[in-house]
């Protein structure tokens, strides 16, 4: 995997914190936490690694679905980020609705189980 490659998982608020987890295509991980919950990162290995372009490819993360409009008040997004060199593309959902579009949170919750040690409960 190219060292150019990079994941990220957004979903930090100011107000209510949150996790931004990226993983490089080296295996880096690297994580930012806030107000919740967080294992200890691990390099991740190479299988784990095309994996998880395989998941961004079968739900195509280069397509936003989830049409723009005006957040409801307290309401957030979660974006991922997917960066090659300096070529980016970020798709975003509202967090609220993570559960249900199943698809950002499928590669987040990937993301977590290869990127750290222990998920925590």
């Amino acid at each position: 995997m190219s060292r150019l490659f990079t994941v990220t998982y957004d979903d930090l608020h100011p107000l209510h914190g949150g996790l931004r987890l990226s993983i490089h295509g080296n295996g880096k991980v690297e994580q930012t936490v806030q107000r919740t919950n967080a294992g200890e990162v691990k390099t991740v290995t190479a299988g784990e690694l095309r994996r998880l372009v395989e998941l961004l490819y079968k739900h195509r993360v280069w397509d936003q679905r989830v049409p723009e409009r005006q957040p409801i008040p307290d309401e957030s997004r979660s974006q991922l980020v997917l960066t090659y060199g300096r070529h980016s593309v970020t798709v975003w959902e509202w967090y609220n609705d993570l559960e249900t579009n199943k698809r950002i949170i499928e590669i987040r919750e990937f993301m977590k189980k290869i990127a750290w040690k222990r998920v925590p409960k």
